[in-house]
């Protein structure tokens, strides 16, 4: 039963080449996630719903998920507040490669991060503070994001993992051109 809460397994069966956790820590396996371990640790994903995570940049040089949350709360009117699932800080505004949880991925709710319905129902979304069009993400952001897509990849998405970039699924520059894409898609296939 600790094995079954520690890897979100649902059921009694194991498939092959299955990874398993054995103990509560993320820290080994995922260390730039040690600021956010105890809320993943205490969110149980929906592993049926998640088919693919999303990455998107604030488009803004400063930012933070409260900030982000009250925008689209105020201006947006999201009920939900924050639109994503995840913020990864750029250091102005949260700390430099720190990963804000949101209330969507703790409460296991749709995102509001793209215009479709159905691709937010089963779309985790992750946004990096910064505009991407103008300056380069953070190493510490881009660590931040690898550790995360991973860890999502592992514990939540079923399969193999889709890693998109928002301009991938509509008409848009989002994570912007200065996005390095390519270290993100290798990432997706291994």
């Amino acid at each position: 039963s600790s094995l079954r809460k520690i890897n979100g397994i649902q059921g009694d069966f194991l498939k092959p080449g299955q990874v398993l956790r054995l103990s509560e820590s993320l820290s080994t396996d995922y260390p730039n996630l040690a600021c956010c371990e105890d809320t993943l640790l205490e969110t149980k994903p929906s592993r049926r719903r998640w088919k693919r995570v999303i990455l998107h940049h604030s488009a803004t040089p400063m930012g933070s998920a409260r900030a982000f949350d009250s925008n689209h709360r105020r201006v947006r009117r999201m009920e939900n507040g924050l639109a994503y699932h995840f913020v990864i800080g750029n250091g102005q505004g949260s700390p430099d490669g720190h990963v804000e949880v949101g209330n969507r991925w703790t409460g296991q709710i749709q995102g509001g991060h793209v215009k479709s319905l159905a691709l937010n129902e089963v779309s985790i979304g992750i946004c990096l503070v910064g505009n991407f069009e103008k300056t380069v993400p953070t190493e510490k952001q881009l660590a931040a994001t690898e550790d995360l897509v991973r860890y999502l990849s592992e514990r939540a998405v079923p399969g193999e993992l889709d890693l998109c970039l928002h301009r991938d699924l509509e008409a848009t520059l989002c994570p912007g051109r200065l996005f390095p894409a390519a270290r993100f898609r290798s990432i997706a296939k291994a």
